[in-house]
């Protein structure tokens, strides 16, 4: 699994601009930003996230951890009270209609943040399913994910 993730992430990189990465502290963007820093290990990246400062689902310490590990150039953005309405409000105004994905609002921040310097992003969105990457499968008795989550956890410490 680890050549077929390494080949399609390297084949993500080719482009005449630069990549970024969107960055949390999930499994599934901690890998793809891993395999992105091998196969461009020449080429510079960099990463972005937006934080929750003071929350339980503030993902920015883990993600600036992980950027500081692979040496990649780190962005956060610290969401809060001060604009975390204008946010809001600009996400729900992009929407053609009603969307019951509640992370669409974060995606939105974030994409926003990208924008400023990227046209092309890598992005894990959906890997914690595959990967087990989610705290709450911690507390399934699955032989598969344990075993998922010990490859990825490894190939990661690398």
């Amino acid at each position: 699994m680890e050549e077929l993730i390494d080949t399609i992430v390297e084949t993500h990189l080719l482009s005449d601009v630069p990549v970024g990465i969107f960055l949390s502290a999930g499994i599934d963007s901690s890998l793809i930003a891993s395999s992105a820093k091998v196969a461009a290990a020449r080429t510079y990246l960099s990463a972005v996230t937006i934080g929750f400062p003071g929350s339980v689902d503030d993902e920015a310490v883990v993600a600036g951890r992980t950027a500081a590990a692979l040496n990649l150039e780190w962005t956060s953005l610290a969401m809060g009270e001060d604009n975390s309405r204008a946010y809001f409000d600009r996400a729900l105004a992009a929407l053609d209609g009603p969307i019951a994905y509640s992370a669409v609002i974060t995606q939105a921040v974030v994409s926003e943040l990208a924008a400023q310097r990227y046209k092309v992003m890598l992005s894990g969105d959906g890997g914690e399913e595959a990967f087990g990457g989610y705290k709450w499968y911690d507390n399934l008795d699955a032989p598969l994910v344990e075993t998922r989550k010990k490859s990825i956890r490894g190939w990661l410490r690398k």
